[in-house]
């Protein structure tokens, strides 16, 4: 096998390992640093057993992020970093590279440390014979699997040159691998969000409770010579709820044995004094975690519309996704996710509603990101923007309000806004169809009905005060 060479062919042996990273998935990259130039070693790993891992050379680094480094990436950090390459090149089984090293991070050894990448991970072999990575530590580098350089005999002969090209396959299925990863954990944080908000509505239902809890207080009041020390329980007649024809309810009233007559019946007032300040906190917290969900939802699909294989559209997601992402319930998504929306964002309390720029936009927004119950607006027989609304949990149900808003702006982002009232079109977003051969944007939408919708200039003030202004 031929030693790695660049373009002109200086070789890649004597270079030194700088910084090591992971940008995104299961891919590692290297910078190599020469006496002139700077090149990247990027280890693009085996997807469904299409020929195992493979090192390839680029002139610059990928747009990944980099995040937090995993175990994997501190340990390659320690043992490769400043050191020198020896060999490296492919094999059947995968790829390999050797490093000189000098001293070995501290340690008093010396001599080459041997990095493979295979199906099962990366493992390294250290002077010594010591393994680490991926592989159970032993005595030797001999067996089965063994690390050697030895495998270089194995070398199907291709060579690691600039940038070669994966076959479109492995491409495609590398790709679709990456996508997948972000996408489970986009449901993941998603999921989370939406169990949050669930928790936070039975919470809203218990301190609904509070004048209940508050009259319960009242009665014990009222009846402190029938409570003794010890009872578990009462039964006390609730005239507050006596009905028409004069009936009283019996009510039963859980007790503390331990407590006295006075001090359970300050725990109920406790209890709805408790409650009231609940209320209001949990229904503040309600609205921060469902303005929180919808970005997240906006970026999930933003993420599954992105067409194989674009890497550079998915990096942003890879760094926002994983490592180093805002937490689920801050509200806030990494920035390279926001300036990646192609369309204008506009959250309400319980809806986002999403506006196309371009046709391109429109296009994706109506085909791609709406789902089947989401409403479709559009200005009727005007060029314009395609709107979306779109619920931020599924059992809410859309209001006139919202309807109305999502309307004006359909006709605010469209020719015919200079009239200042025309028909806006309307329907779920299941019925919106792609008009075949015709231009990008063109759609035809079933079961539409009209509204007669009338620029209103506050509730325009309204929408663009809640758009997201990093949104392109």
């Amino acid at each position: 096998m031929a030693p790695m060479e660049n373009e002109n062919g200086v070789s890649c042996r004597g270079y030194a390992v700088g910084h090591i990273a992971s940008p995104y998935g299961d891919m590692l990259e290297f910078e190599l640093f020469g006496e002139e130039q700077t090149w990247c070693l990027v280890m693009v790993p085996d997807f469904r057993g299409r020929g195992g891992p493979r090192l390839i050379l680029r002139r610059r680094r990928l747009a990944g992020s980099g995040g937090h480094p995993s175990s994997i990436v501190m340990a390659l950090r320690k043992y490769l970093s400043g050191g020198r390459i020896r060999d490296i090149g492919n094999t059947r089984h995968g790829a390999f590279f050797s490093v000189e090293m000098a001293t070995l991070s501290g340690e008093a050894e010396s001599g080459d440390v041997c990095c493979r990448f295979d199906r099962h991970g990366v493992s390294m072999v250290l002077p010594g014979g010591r393994w680490i990575l991926g592989r159970d530590k032993t005595d030797s580098a001999g067996g089965p699997d063994s690390p050697e350089l030895a495998d270089r005999a194995e070398s199907s002969g291709a060579e690691v040159g600039e940038e070669p090209r994966p076959d479109e396959k492995t491409l495609e299925a590398w790709f679709l691998e990456c996508r997948a990863k972000i996408l489970r954990n986009l449901d993941g944080r998603i999921k989370k969000q939406r169990a949050l908000i669930a928790n936070i509505e039975r919470d809203l239902e218990e301190f609904a409770r509070h004048e209940e809890v508050q009259r319960q207080g009242e009665l014990l009041k009222s009846h402190l010579f029938k409570i003794r020390r010890g009872m578990a329980e009462i039964e006390l007649e609730d005239w507050f709820s006596q009905t028409e024809d004069g009936v009283t309810p019996i009510v039963r009233l859980a007790l503390d044995p331990v407590k006295d007559p006075s001090a359970n019946c300050e725990a109920y007032f406790a209890r709805a004094a408790r409650y009231r300040r609940g209320l209001v906190s949990a229904a503040r917290r309600l609205d921060e975690v469902r303005a929180a969900l919808g970005p997240m939802e906006i970026e999930r699909a933003t993420c599954a519309g992105i067409a194989c294989p674009d890497f550079k559209g998915l990096a942003g997601y890879a760094a926002g996704s994983g490592r180093g992402r805002e937490s689920a319930g801050s509200g806030k998504a990494p920035a390279s996710q926001k300036r990646a929306l192609p369309w204008r964002s506009f959250v309400k309390k319980d809806v986002v509603i999403l506006a196309g720029k371009n046709a391109a936009s429109n296009a994706q927004l109506s085909l791609k990101i709406a789902s089947g119950n989401d409403l479709w607006f559009h200005a009727k027989n005007w060029p314009g923007s395609h709107v979306i609304l779109r619920r931020k949990h599924k059992s809410h149900v859309f209001t006139e309000d919202e309807i109305h808003t999502a309307a004006v702006i359909a006709l605010y982002y469209s020719e015919a806004k200079r009239f200042g009232r025309e028909e806006v079109m309307l329907t779920e977003a299941k019925h919106v169809k792609r008009i075949p051969g015709a231009p990008v944007g063109a759609v035809s939408a079933a079961a539409s009905r009209s509204l007669l919708v009338t620029l209103d200039d506050e509730v325009v003030r309204s929408a663009l005060a809640s758009e997201e202004k990093n949104a392109p």
